[in-house]
């Protein structure tokens, strides 16, 4: 019993310790002897955690770091503005007069210096006013469809007037004699206009020499004869330009108010050349093919029947539609000075005409527009013993909207 004392407890104690001591040392039995024991190890899981929050703070600020530079280097966005819209224009507001009166337009005179003017009061300018269609008489004229009243045309010269009616021919007038500065200028006049007509009849070539300012507008090219300075008074150049070595282009569009075909026939002292859709259908100028290589092909009628100080020529046929345009371009000049004149008339295929005394078809003369009735009485005292040589009836070659 004595080894079971207090030093025997004791001694087995120690015993205890020992073992415990030994199995605390192999870690196979470890978990077996003490679970509830914590393993030493735990600390390096620690270690791992700290180190690894290190590495991913330093990896985002690294990371945040880039998209703020790049931010900052990327230049800032351009802002585009809304279109400016402007505000619709307000409608515009006409005075009204409240009374009964009406404004009657007042009569003007019109100074006319190429035509003898014997009575001006006594002249009726305006032109009948219809809504369904207007007969030219017996001359080819099928009438022409009218929408709203004819225009009305003012009477100041046979070259044409200062204001367009829209339905004309608008005239330039040149100078082959002086440059665009008024210098002298020598040109072969013959040949300048043989090598203008046999090309393209570009402005351009005729705005080489000096062109009056004024333009002038045709409804018609019947000029009876005159002395050929009335051309440039016309024009307004009369003190600037000699009444020779001069050029008038005049063109326009045509509306034929029939089917079927249909020519020119013409005569100028000196230069009447007619070009329809770029080819010429007429030469009428004094010196036949002087100007230009265009012969007629009816050479039984060709210059057979007299007219002015001249005979007229007789043009190509023209296949033409009614109601379609065509483009027209009409030459008129004098070369030498002293006289001029222009008759241009019209010829429809199957139409049948009065005869004159010579046996000639009496022509309607090529007109835009119905004659002013002021305009037809003034002319037909121009025209002289030369009356009973044309009509002034006939088709209109214009179109009225």
């Amino acid at each position: 019993m004595a080894g079971y004392g207090l030093n025997g407890r004791t001694c087995a104690a120690e015993k205890t310790l020992a073992v415990y001591s030994r199995c605390e040392t192999s870690p196979l039995n470890f978990r077996l002897l003490d679970p509830m024991s914590k393993p030493k190890s735990r600390r390096s899981i620690y270690i791992v955690l700290a180190v690894s929050s290190v590495f991913h703070f330093v990896g985002l600020s690294i990371l945040g770091g880039v998209i703020i530079w790049e931010n900052a280097q990327s230049p800032a966005p351009e802002l585009e503005a809304p279109p400016v819209v402007e505000p619709p224009t307000p409608p515009q507001r006409f005075a009204l007069s409240l009374n009964n009166e009406m404004v009657r337009p007042t009569k003007s005179r019109i100074a006319v210096q190429d035509i003898r003017m014997t009575d001006l009061d006594s002249l009726d300018l305006s032109l009948p006013q219809t809504s369904n269609r207007v007969g030219f008489g017996g001359f080819g004229g099928g009438g022409l469809g009218i929408v709203s009243e004819m225009p009305k045309l003012s009477l100041e010269s046979l070259f044409g007037n200062s204001q367009s009616a829209g339905v004309d021919l608008a005239g330039a007038f040149f100078d082959l004699k002086q440059t665009p500065a008024r210098q002298a200028k020598e040109v072969d006049y013959a040949g300048f206009v043989r090598r203008y007509t046999s090309g393209s009849w570009a402005m351009s070539q005729l705005e080489r020499f000096y062109q009056a300012e004024r333009k002038l507008y045709a409804t018609t090219l019947l000029i009876p004869h005159r002395m050929a300075d009335q051309a440039p008074a016309a024009f307004g150049v009369a003190g600037e330009v000699q009444p020779s070595q001069w050029l008038a282009h005049y063109e326009g569009k045509i509306t034929p108010p029939f089917n079927g075909k249909f020519r020119f026939w013409g005569f100028a002292d000196d230069v009447l050349i007619v070009r329809v859709n770029g080819r010429v259908v007429l030469d009428g100028s004094f010196h036949e093919g002087e100007y230009t290589d265009w012969r007629s092909r009816e050479p039984d009628l060709n210059r057979k029947f007299n007219i002015g100080n001249g005979a007229l020529a007789v043009g190509d046929w023209i296949n033409v539609q009614k109601g379609r345009e065509l483009k027209i371009e009409i030459l008129i000049g004098e070369r030498p000075g002293g006289h001029f004149s222009t008759y241009l008339l019209i010829q429809e295929k199957g139409q049948e005409y009065p005869q004159g005394p010579d046996g000639r078809p009496v022509l309607p003369i090529f007109k835009m527009t119905p004659l002013p009735p002021g305009f037809e009485q003034q002319l037909l005292a121009e025209m002289g013993n030369e009356q009973g040589l044309m009509s002034l009836d006939g088709p209109c070659f214009a179109r009225f909207q």
